[in-house]
């Protein structure tokens, strides 16, 4: 059950270890050049944003399916590693769905709130509400923990 709860996971590593040195190549080689087309430029930003947009879904998805709730990848790697009778994991089996939609509708709700309220936390730039988003810190995390040892890598090994 661990190996093909992991796999799942892995593979969104891996799609984000493959498409990173691609954008790479898209920002040193396509936006040096002046481009006379528009439609051209407009070309070279559409498969730059979807690249960039692919390698943030693959680490944001990598992230969120580890979370260890009952529907999710996470919590069949902790149920390989825990006994049947656990009540921890009795738990996370009933309630796991009702925490992940509350989940999801706080996020709903306080991404209507920083839209229509937005209330700034100094000059940081960082709004209130994201400070209550579980997934504002799920994004965080797979793009400043996960992600940046592929940027790094495959910054240094494209210099070279």
């Amino acid at each position: 059950m661990f190996t093909t709860a992991i796999a799942g996971v892995c593979i969104n590593l891996i799609i984000a270890f493959i498409v990173y040195p691609l954008l790479l190549l898209v920002v040193r080689y396509l936006f040096q050049y002046t481009v006379t087309s528009v439609a051209l430029e407009y070309f070279i930003q559409f498969i730059y944003y979807v690249l960039y947009f692919i390698f943030l879904y693959s680490l944001y998805s990598f992230v969120f399916n580890l979370l260890p709730l009952y529907p999710l990848d996470g919590f069949r790697v902790i149920e390989s590693f825990t006994r049947e009778v656990n009540p921890v994991r009795r738990f996370l089996v009933k309630y796991s769905r009702i925490i992940l939609a509350v989940f999801i509708l706080l996020s709903y709700v306080l991404e209507i709130l920083s839209n229509n309220f937005p209330v700034y936390v100094g000059n940081s730039g960082v709004q209130i509400y994201d400070y209550f988003d579980i997934f504002y810190y799920v994004g965080w995390f797979a793009d400043n923990i996960i992600g940046y040892p592929i940027k790094l890598a495959w910054n240094w090994i494209l210099t070279v």
